[in-house]
């Protein structure tokens, strides 16, 4: 039996560091459970589950303990591998680039933790490859100690390998909602003092009927907001693959360009009514993907109760609905043009 965990473990050439011995052995599914995990943190090397949309995710929480930290907490569930179920702790630094995570599972047969410096936060978006700074893999079993891992050849956090892209609007929609709020200890933003005030200017008189103003948002590069999230995901919509971050950096402003000059605009990076107008496509109940993502990010930014998660079910047609009564317009849940202005204006 020992010779075939051995053989298990040595996924692709994989060896793994020295282990925590410990009194009461895994289980053989245990251990082959692991194997399956372990191998997979070569690119390619396999493919434990084989079955789409086989680990949903569970308690999710996202939290921001001082600006430029993201931190996750959640529990993912491989039913259609041997996986199992296993409790996921990670963090991202934004200045730093520095990754941690520790990934247990619920049974305590293994444990990894590690350290990496990814470009991008890997659990909200796709942060592109990683480089792994330090690890440690521990697992409860009998198995001969000193074997080393090649972590060199990771490219991204265990448990961001293992999160499907489907879940990932999950995290982002809590990480957004968690951005609006003031971290515990931040100094309040300071006011900008403008002076004396001025006394009211005189009436207009009003000549005829007044041309209605657009109240579309105008965006454009360093912009942070929930709204620059919705932007994203809505690029994605038209084949535009940008990482949902809620920062207009290069990436989106080089997407924007991309998209206007698709559309026959000018090529600004500015994302005003004419390239809004161009971007937004009519949602209703049923539809689901990045644009369905994109709704929910901003009824978040409202303080809706409602999960970023990218199905336009019944609980956002609701929301919708709430909405469109709120501002006057026809509560029929079908989002469209003027649904969308009202939603991305702020109004």
């Amino acid at each position: 039996m020992r010779r075939l965990l051995l053989a298990l473990l040595l996924v692709g050439g994989l060896a793994l560091p020295a282990f925590t011995i410990r009194p009461q052995p895994a289980s053989a599914d245990a251990l082959h459970d692991f194997a399956a995990f372990i191998g997979c943190f070569i690119p390619g090397s396999c493919d434990p589950f084989g079955v789409a949309d086989s680990c949903p995710i569970y308690q999710v929480q996202a939290r921001v303990p001082q600006p430029g930290r993201h931190v996750y907490g959640y529990e993912e569930q491989c039913t259609a591998g041997s996986l199992g179920r296993f409790k996921v702790g990670a963090s991202y630094d934004v200045a730093s680039h520095e990754a941690q995570e520790k990934v247990t599972a619920v049974s305590g047969a293994w444990t990894v933790t590690a350290t990496w410096s990814c470009p991008a936060d890997p659990w909200s978006g796709h942060s592109g490859a990683c480089r792994n700074t330090s690890g440690q893999v521990s697992m409860k079993g009998e198995i001969t100690p000193g074997l080393q891992a090649d972590w060199a050849k990771a490219t991204l956090p265990f448990s961001a390998r293992l999160l499907e892209d489907q879940y990932r609007p999950t995290l982002n929609g809590q990480l957004q909602n968690a951005l609006r709020q003031t971290p515990d200890g931040a100094a309040p933003s300071p006011i900008k003092r403008l002076g004396k005030a001025k006394p009211p200017a005189t009436p207009i008189k009003h000549l005829g009927k007044a041309r209605p103003t657009s109240s579309w948002p105008v965006l454009r590069a360093g912009d942070e907001s929930a709204t620059v999230a919705t932007l994203q995901y809505v690029l994605n919509t038209h084949d535009l693959d940008v990482t949902v971050d809620g920062g207009f950096g290069d990436e989106t402003a080089a997407a924007v360009r991309a998209f206007q000059r698709r559309q026959g605009l000018a090529a600004d990076a500015v994302v005003g009514e004419a390239t809004w107008r161009a971007l937004i496509v009519t949602l209703e109940q049923g539809d689901e993907g990045d644009a369905v993502a994109a709704l929910q990010t901003q009824l978040a930014a409202r303080d809706v109760d409602i999960e970023v998660d990218g199905d336009f079910g019944e609980q956002t047609a609701a929301a919708v609905r709430a909405f469109q009564r709120a501002h006057g317009l026809a509560d029929d849940g079908v989002v469209g043009p003027q649904t969308w202005e009202a939603l991305v204006s702020g109004r």
